[in-house]
């Protein structure tokens, strides 16, 4: 079977380590993962065919290493840039199959060298690379020998109350039980590059003000709040969300009723309009 190297770069991608956490524990809890994306596959792979096994690797900050693995659903595609404006890049849907945590259980960079190959390049400059047949076995084996290690780790018996009462003794904090609704983050990423990661209601980019530290970052807002259904619904990346930075996002939340982003971008708009006014009656 043929196999692929898919890249992911944690400083510029950052939000999908939440979404790796969230299959991770879905992974942890029923020993199997079915979750379906789309990732980079680079700019000019074209290989890739339906069924191909792939292996995601961190890279970026540390640790690095293989963090996922599934199979490609599709032929590679081109989409809109996910990080540049007005650019493309190639994509393919996976299928994927086991998630870890990014920050504890990964198969690390040096145990891929020592236990798979120290010849085949495992920080490509660009993702989808194709993994040689002697060594995707050797990594196919190794990998699911550290997934099962992992797994059996986690297996632990529940602590007692008088180790409990131990481990939180500082006696100032309160626990509390928190509902979370759940954000896909396919679906924010479809947001994204359909949009770009401007501010749709005051233009601010914080790339362009930050610099390499604000490459990717940006919030993304449902226009109908998840919070007014009860139960899941299906969400279109296009019209129901819309990428907007903190501030624009606040304001959005200030009232019951979540106020519409054109709305929001008229105010913005009359106040830079008030603003520039005043500017040019000054003497």
């Amino acid at each position: 079977m043929e196999a692929f190297l898919l890249t992911w770069n944690s400083k510029k991608t950052y939000w999908f380590e939440d979404q790796l956490i969230q299959w991770d524990q879905t992974f942890a809890k029923s020993g199997k993962l079915n979750k379906r994306g789309d990732w980079s596959c680079g700019v000019t792979t074209k290989s890739i065919r339906s069924g191909a096994r792939v292996f995601l690797i961190k890279l970026g900050s540390e640790p690095r290493g293989i963090v996922a693995s599934g199979y490609a659903i599709s032929e590679p595609y081109k989409d809109r840039h996910w990080l540049q404006e007005g650019k493309q890049a190639w994509y393919v849907d996976v299928k994927w199959d086991v998630a870890l945590d990014p920050r504890e259980a990964i198969f690390e960079l040096e145990k891929l060298k020592k236990k798979v190959s120290d010849h085949y390049n495992w920080c490509p400059q660009a993702s989808g690379q194709s993994i040689d047949d002697n060594i995707a076995a050797r990594l196919e084996k190794e990998w699911n020998h550290f997934v099962r290690k992992v797994t059996k780790g986690r297996q632990v018996p529940p602590s007692s109350p008088e180790q409990i009462k131990q481990s939180y003794e500082e006696g100032t904090r309160k626990f509390l039980t928190l509902e979370q609704i759940e954000r896909n983050r396919c679906a924010r990423n479809a947001c994204i590059r359909h949009y770009g990661l401007t501010c749709q209601v005051c233009g601010f980019n914080f790339a362009k003000v930050y610099g390499e530290i604000g490459e990717g970052f940006i919030h993304v807002h449902h226009v109908r709040p998840l919070c007014k259904s009860s139960k899941p619904r299906k969400v279109d990346p296009i019209r129901d969300l819309i990428p907007v930075c903190p501030n624009c996002h606040e304001m959005l939340h200030q009232s019951k009723q979540a106020m519409r982003v054109e709305k929001l971008r008229q105010i913005v708009e009359q106040n830079k309009s008030k603003r520039s006014a005043r500017g040019k009656k000054k003497p």
